[in-house]
């Protein structure tokens, strides 16, 4: 959908960005459930006693237009979010109980690599991708479950060695 960005497949940044939205907007988990450990007042005035069980809406979450913006919903390896706000969004949760993958998969702050980061896991097998000439396969189409997390059943894609 964006010819122009095809110039930008072997910056670090970009695909870094890439990686972000690709977990942000297609997570393998839709919520997050937890049990209150103590009486909890949200911001909003609402309150969760002690005992109670709470979810967390993960691939609403991940939309927030208050978090990422107007176009949340969109993919964009652009995007810029602010201070506090994980570029991945809660795809691997937060806090003590957050997925143990995290630092395998992309980089712990999303933050450049000029910073010290190296790549992770997720970038380094785009980078393959990239590198053997991944493509969709014009003759076959992509398929999704039909579920709410728009998770692909079938992504055909050819390899065509560069």
């Amino acid at each position: 959908d964006h010819p122009g960005d095809r110039a930008h497949l072997g910056d670090a940044v970009f695909l870094r960005g890439v990686c972000n939205e690709a977990l942000r907007l297609h997570s393998n988990v839709t919520a997050l459930a937890r049990r209150a450990t103590g009486d909890i007042t949200l911001s909003s005035g609402r309150v969760f006693p002690s005992g109670e069980r709470i979810a967390v809406n993960i691939v609403e979450a991940n939309r927030d237009p208050d978090a990422f913006g107007a176009d949340a919903a969109r993919f964009n390896p652009w995007r810029e979010v602010p201070e506090g706000v994980r570029p991945y969004g809660l795809v691997f949760g937060a806090g003590r109980h957050v997925c143990i993958g995290l630092p395998l998969t992309t980089t712990v702050s999303g933050k450049p690599a000029a910073e010290g980061r190296s790549d992770r896991a997720m970038l380094k097998v785009v980078r393959a991708l990239i590198d053997a000439g991944v493509e969709l396969d014009p003759e076959r189409e992509p398929r999704y479950v039909p579920t709410a997390e728009e998770v692909y059943a079938s992504l055909p894609v050819v390899l065509r060695t560069r």
